[in-house]
């Protein structure tokens, strides 16, 4: 198990000043503390005086649980949730799960055993039933995770919604060809399903095939996209579109489709997801859609907070609409 000393030399600073960010000081530059934040999620470190705290009272420290913080929309969304965790006495631990099921497994066992208050999952490995197994140790609120007849409080944007929005937008362009990116499998009931049924719902109103080469699954990063783009110029019959299922990889997709002469988007249109800040800054800026972060951050701790003072939660819907952004990409 990590400790303060672990964390200090990943970060290269001394550990007065892993102590100081444990400790909110404010004394310590904004480049340290981030240093910092990220040895300790690279570690998995827990402070031993949260758990000190902890043993047999509240120490008001909410858990949030991603599958990668180096996805620009889960650090944005986990800024939100901080800022609302901040103003009401709260500090996050933040656990990366990579994708793995006993990664997640083991932060749930952290509420289990009293180490934090509640935990937010932003992402979902697991079967939800056995999820919902730890509801009896405290508070489990998913965030933007939907899921059939789970009896798990859940805060979530219209996703399904999303990506009929962006589907259809590619339609009307006169898109008959659309390639398809998925952070899944494309399987019922895995991850990214909401979005896989408006991309279909869409395809399915205008009679549009979807060749299942043209299905990328486990796409995520950069290099994810970089990789798809390189696949497709390989195909003997290529689509003239493609959904993804971020910005990051509808980034790294143009940067490859340019370097190679391939004309975005009058060769090939690409619609990303999440706006993220950069979006408009890629060499093609990103035609996307746009996730209300704040909003979901913002609603989904105070779902946290009404089920901690067993409260009834009406959700602020209006705040949670997703929307398209045309830019030059698509």
């Amino acid at each position: 198990m990590a400790n303060i000393s672990d964390v200090a030399k990943l970060a290269g600073v001394g550990k007065t000043t892993v102590s100081r960010v444990l400790n909110d000081h404010p004394y310590v530059s904004s480049s340290n503390r981030q240093k910092v934040q990220e040895a300790m999620l690279a570690l998995n470190y827990v402070p031993s005086s949260a758990a000190k705290q902890l043993r047999g009272q509240s120490g008001k420290i909410l858990g949030v649980i991603v599958s990668r913080i180096t996805n620009p929309f889960f650090t944005s969304l986990v800024d939100a949730i901080e800022q609302e965790a901040v103003k009401n006495g709260y500090r996050l631990l933040i656990f990366q799960s990579r994708g793995k099921k006993d990664s997640e497994l083991q932060f749930l066992e952290m509420l289990k055993n009293g180490q934090v208050d509640g935990i937010i999952m932003c992402s979902v490995e697991n079967d939800i039933g056995l999820i919902e197994t730890y509801r009896k140790f405290g508070i489990i609120i998913l965030c933007n995770e939907v899921f059939d007849k789970s009896k798990l409080p859940n805060v979530a944007l219209d996703q399904s919604y999303g990506a009929y929005l962006g589907t259809r937008y590619l339609i009307d362009q006169g898109h008959t060809h659309i390639a398809y990116c998925t952070g899944g499998d494309f399987e019922n009931g895995a991850h990214g399903m909401a979005r896989n049924k408006g991309f279909l719902k869409a395809l399915d109103e205008v009679n549009l095939d979807l060749p299942i080469e043209w299905i990328f699954r486990q796409i995520h990063t950069v290099a994810d996209g970089s990789q798809v783009a390189d696949h497709i110029m390989h195909m003997s019959r290529k689509p003239t579109a493609v959904f993804t299922s971020g910005d990051e990889v509808a980034s790294g997709m143009i940067a490859t489709f340019l370097a190679h002469g391939i004309k975005v988007p009058q060769d090939i249109a690409v619609l990303g997801y999440d706006n993220q800040p950069f979006s408009n800054l890629v060499a093609r800026p990103l035609t996307t859609i746009n996730q209300p972060v704040q909003a979901l951050g913002r609603e989904t701790f105070r779902c946290f907070m009404a089920q901690l003072h067993n409260q009834p939660f009406i959700l602020n819907s209006e705040d949670l609409t997703l929307t398209l952004v045309v830019r030059t990409s698509a």
